[in-house]
């Protein structure tokens, strides 16, 4: 195996060939992510972005940046709650050895990564890796994340629940069912009506800053420019999905997720105000995971973060770490 440098155009086109043969392991990983990320914020880091390649194939990516004499994932921490390294199964003590020696040589003194799954290459691979080269490797615990199975039917989910919690859903259910004409529906569901466009973003933004006043400060600007990049990018794929949630012909609540590697994951979601009596927020919610289990996907993935509604909903925690590696 070789490491070599490439740009950020060439990391977005290998990692498809990567991820074509080892799936996409969590969405802040694929290439629109990235690209999208780097367009908007990489302004003020360099890229410092590796590629195994073995047989004239890349089989290993670390997706990095530089500030300063510490390198750290492509992305920021506000707004990617997983990161890590691409690998084929297989290839990884090797890059890992290679890459770490390629840091040392370009007095990089230390590697920052965060957000880490416990099953992240990360930590599985990289650690060991570099506590055998002698390099000081710390793992803290910095945050959870909450997931949990999806079973075959939304009865079945239901049943997982808390009594108490299922008994609540069935009645606000009941209560925005009977007194409205409801509609809910996922975009990229092979319906022109609900394919990819612009205004589902505009429309989402819209619904954010109705019932998120105390977040404005977080949809800056540049934050809405992401947002609407990152739409552009990787809505017309499907990667990237809103669930919209319509009450007499209005949408009132949206979700939005991830919707790879069987799984669904929400990563945010913003509801009318007004309607907040119908319990849209939450209920747009239930009927995202009702709608993910009947089209099959496994998993529902909550994303970083412990609020309660998540735990409320059925999620389990999982730990998330940082790794922090200081170069001998």
């Amino acid at each position: 195996m070789i490491i070599s440098n490439v740009d950020i155009t060439g990391l977005c086109s290998m990692a498809k060939m990567v991820q074509a043969e080892t799936g996409i392991s969590n969405p802040f990983l694929t290439p629109e992510w990235i690209l999208s990320w780097w367009e908007v914020f990489g302004g003020d880091y360099s890229s410092y972005i590796k590629v195994g390649i073995q047989d004239t194939k890349p089989v290993a990516i670390a997706p990095l940046k530089i500030s300063g004499d510490t390198a750290t994932f492509l992305g920021s921490t506000d707004i990617c709650d997983y990161q890590d390294f691409i690998a084929i199964n297989g290839k990884e003590e090797e890059f890992f050895t290679l890459l770490l020696d390629d840091v040392k040589k370009e007095k990089i003194r230390r590697l920052h990564l965060r957000h880490l799954r416990p099953d992240s290459l990360a930590i599985t691979e990289l650690a060991p890796v570099a506590c055998a080269l002698k390099h000081r490797a710390t793992v803290k615990q910095e945050t959870v994340s909450l997931e949990m199975p999806l079973p075959s039917t939304f009865s079945a989910y239901l049943d997982t629940l808390d009594k108490k919690n299922r008994h609540e859903i069935r009645r606000k259910m009941r209560r925005l069912l009977e007194a409205n004409r409801v509609k809910f529906y996922y975009t990229g569901d092979n319906y022109s009506r609900y394919s990819y466009s612009p205004e589902y973003m505009q429309d989402f933004l819209r619904l954010f800053f109705l019932n998120q006043i105390e977040k404005a400060a977080f949809m800056t600007p540049l934050m809405q420019q992401f947002f609407n990049k990152i739409w552009e990018q990787a809505g017309p794929s499907g990667v990237l999905r809103f669930g919209c949630l319509e009450v007499d012909g209005e949408r009132v609540a949206m979700v939005l997720l991830f919707d790879c590697n069987n799984s669904i994951f929400l990563y945010n979601n913003a509801y009318n105000f007004s309607h907040a009596n119908l319990s849209v927020g939450l209920l747009s919610k239930v009927l995202a995971i009702e709608k993910a289990i009947n089209i099959g996907r496994c998993k529902w993935d909550f994303l970083k973060g412990d609020e309660k509604y998540k735990r409320w909903l059925g999620g389990t925690s999982i730990n998330l770490y940082s790794l922090e590696i200081e170069l001998s």
